[in-house]
């Protein structure tokens, strides 16, 4: 599908876009890629590794979800499963059990299941409600895709988020710091204003807040977001304050990828709770003073801050 009004589209995270497979290409890494071209004609690529059993053709187009877009403007590509949807369910076949030491000796069970091509999906055996014959189906939520990999939780343990207004920031206490599959890790919350002790649990990944210093038994404020594919909770920023404004320190001089525009030239900010902050140039034009510079914090998401200056 090639866009035909000649109105360059934004590319926006969250949201799916047709990509047409022009090509294959070897890199120096080592690594081989489709080059999948978007509604704008720009060429980006994929690897195939991942990708060997959705069986794609060149001249197929494809539909692609914006799976991110990191600080520097780069747009990383989830192509459409051609068996699973996201945040949809399906039953999938329990396999066996695994045990994992990590590297403080600390003992994981988990439970694998497989999906349509046979990857082995593994799932904290704590989370399950009972020991699984091999050969029992499980029917599962569809939580997240990425590389071409289905990551599940089970339909009992589905963060409850309808009793949250947006934007309102609640108390909740870290109670667990629990390793998941491929080492992703996170901290478990749980509301810390239900009595009965019978509150929902939440996950917070760890990647996005090691900087926060989080303790076990320590009460954190979160408040809810939501964007087009997910909705999670994002703990209160140890520092900066949204609607507030902020001295920053210019550390240095880079630029970003502008989709489609491309390059731009931008101060990077000093930020010791979390990656530190582009600002375009253009868009601070005689503001900068003294290697500082005064900007709004708009928004906060997974620790990451969004500046107005």
């Amino acid at each position: 599908m090639k866009n035909v009004t000649g109105v360059k589209l934004k590319l926006e995270e969250g949201s799916s876009y047709p990509f047409k497979i022009t090509g294959k290409i070897d890199l120096p890494d080592g690594n081989e890629y489709f080059v999948l071209q978007d509604p704008n004609d720009v060429k980006h690529l994929l690897l195939t590794h991942y990708y060997k059993k959705f069986d794609f053709k060149l001249g197929q187009t494809i539909q692609c979800r914006i799976d991110k877009i990191n600080c520097n403007g780069k747009i990383y590509l989830e192509p459409e499963h051609p068996h699973y949807m996201l945040n949809h369910s399906y039953e999938f076949p329990f396999k066996a059990y695994d045990n994992y030491q990590d590297k403080d000796n600390n003992l994981y069970q988990f439970a694998i299941f497989t999906d349509t091509f046979n990857n082995e999906i593994k799932i904290p055996a704590e989370t399950l409600p009972e020991k699984i014959a091999p050969g029992t189906s499980i029917k599962f939520h569809v939580s997240r895709i990425k590389k071409g990999r289905v990551y599940l939780s089970s339909e009992e343990h589905q963060e409850e988020y309808s009793h949250f207004e947006e934007g309102k920031y609640y108390y909740f206490k870290i109670i667990q710091f629990r390793l998941f599959p491929d080492n992703r890790s996170y901290y478990v919350i749980k509301e810390d204003s239900d009595s009965s002790g019978q509150g929902f649990t939440y996950k917070l990944r760890s990647k996005y807040f090691k900087k926060y210093d989080f303790k076990i038994g320590q009460t954190v404020q979160c408040r809810l977001v939501k964007e087009e594919t997910e909705s999670y909770l994002e703990p209160k920023h140890p520092y900066y304050n949204i609607g507030e404004n902020y001295e920053f320190d210019i550390i240095g001089d880079e630029f970003i990828i502008d989709y489609p525009k491309g390059k731009i030239d931008t101060y990077l900010l000093k930020n010791d709770f979390g990656k530190s902050v582009h600002v375009p140039k253009n868009d601070v034009e005689g503001k900068a003073a003294n290697s500082k510079l005064i900007c709004r914090v708009i928004d906060i998401r997974k620790s990451r801050l969004y500046l107005e200056c």
